[in-house]
């Protein structure tokens, strides 16, 4: 039986999942093949980071507050490198951002995003909240840049 619980595991499990789906699309669009997942919260020397463009769940927290509606801020990190217009990157960013914003011409409208358990069925839903594109960083051979997301859980259903 599939296990639907709302637990810790779970939650990272689908925003690696989220960022995963940003990966395929930027390899299917031929916006970066290279494009890679990487850990960034296992805290690698960007010294040593492969030589191409990277992006990763980062600095996540969960809230579990008197409403039982858990809130998780996270960023997504994203890091290129050979971009010196940083082109590449922008449209990168447009991918995420298209994962947490609906822009249907009018107003833009945050994304619910839908949480599924260990045999890939929908349980729970999480409600982008925010989403903040941060300055970059550099080193000496690659950009740095953090995509500040905030969620809530938008369901109390198991």
């Amino acid at each position: 039986m599939a296990n639907s619980r709302f637990d810790l595991p779970t939650v990272y499990a689908n925003l690696v999942g989220v960022v995963t789906k940003i990966i395929e699309q930027a390899h299917n669009e031929d916006i970066s093949p290279d494009l890679e997942y990487i850990s960034w919260d296992a805290r690698q020397d960007v010294n040593e980071l492969p030589n191409h463009d990277l992006i990763g769940v980062a600095d996540w927290t969960y809230d579990e507050g008197d409403d039982h509606l858990p809130e998780i801020e996270m960023a997504i990190i994203l890091s290129v490198v050979r971009d010196q217009h940083l082109f590449r990157e922008v449209e990168i960013l447009e991918l995420i951002r298209k994962k947490c914003i609906i822009d249907s011409g009018r107003l833009p409208e945050y994304r619910v995003w839908t949480v599924y358990d260990d045999n890939n069925q929908p349980f729970a839903q999480l409600q982008v909240t925010s989403f903040s594109v941060l300055p970059a960083g550099e080193s000496e051979a690659r950009t740095v840049r953090s995509v500040g997301i905030s969620l809530k859980r938008a369901d109390l259903a198991k």
